[in-house]
């Protein structure tokens, strides 16, 4: 399903690094994301399964990771806007569209004069945060005022960085939540926002409660559904909706993919 990977190029560069730093992306997201370029530019659409990574990881490493791990790692980059689905087939199947770092996340005030302080802190060495090494700290008695000081003002910026990055990710948190009720009254289904068991719905991803709505359309042609919450996250629970997105061709793939590893563990 996947496209052959590009080696020619690489598609990794230090904004990547530094976004992956910046919000704590470890090592196993770094090398799904470092793969999921190789396999197309930016803004292309990419079809693959989370068990073609584990194969490639196994490659490279000896043995892959846990499965639930990198579909963990998986929905962070999605959290994260770097990774938008655009289907998902089920059984770990998705057809997404990757995002630069830059066209994410917006850059911050706070984090220009973060990153202006710093600057000026390597500029003035004498007079701010850091010495000259033959600058002898005894023959200033204010000079431990103006390092705390100095690491007081970063600590404050960094502070207020967090801040800002929480809130933003808050307010896209209360956005998509309010996209799901939303979308969920258009059929009919009124969820309770003010009830502790609607916090369930919100678990699921945006894409999966679409599918799940679409087919509560079709089942509730044939008979009416007398508890419509109830139903639907007894679908997503259960995936019900993957039903519909399981074509012909995937089946036969499917078998074909258990007859084959049988044949191969017999021989």
């Amino acid at each position: 399903m996947t496209q052959n990977a590009s080696k020619s190029i690489n598609f990794w560069t230090e904004k990547h690094l530094r976004y992956c730093l910046k919000y704590g992306i470890k090592n196993v997201a770094q090398t799904l994301w470092k793969w999921l370029l190789t396999l197309r530019r930016c803004s292309d659409k990419i079809e693959f399964t989370l068990q073609e990574f584990q194969q490639y990881v196994k490659k490279e490493q000896g043995k892959p990771h846990a499965l639930h791990w990198v579909k963990k790692q998986f929905e962070k980059l999605v959290f994260l806007r770097i990774i938008h689905i655009d289907k998902d087939f089920g059984h770990n199947t998705y057809r997404i569209q990757l995002r630069h770092p830059d066209a994410t996340i917006p850059k911050k005030r706070c984090e220009r004069n973060l990153h202006y302080h710093q600057l000026n802190c390597k500029k003035h060495p004498s007079t701010d945060c850091h010495s000259d090494t033959d600058y002898n700290s005894s023959s200033s008695p204010h000079s431990s005022d103006i390092t705390t000081s100095c690491t007081d003002d970063i600590s404050s910026s960094n502070n207020d960085s967090n801040a800002e990055e929480s809130n933003i990710i808050n307010v896209k948190e209360r956005n998509r939540r309010l996209r799901i009720i939303q979308a969920c009254a258009k059929f009919g289904i009124l969820f309770n926002p003010k009830k502790s068991t609607t916090e369930e719905i919100y678990k699921y991803p945006f894409e999966d409660i679409t599918a799940s709505l679409e087919l509560f359309k079709q089942r509730n042609k044939r008979e009416t559904i007398t508890n419509p919450q109830g139903w639907l996250i007894d679908c997503l629970r259960n995936r019900f909706y993957e039903d519909i997105l399981y074509t012909e061709e995937r089946f036969i793939a499917d078998i074909r993919d258990i007859f084959s590893s049988v044949f191969s563990n017999s021989g």
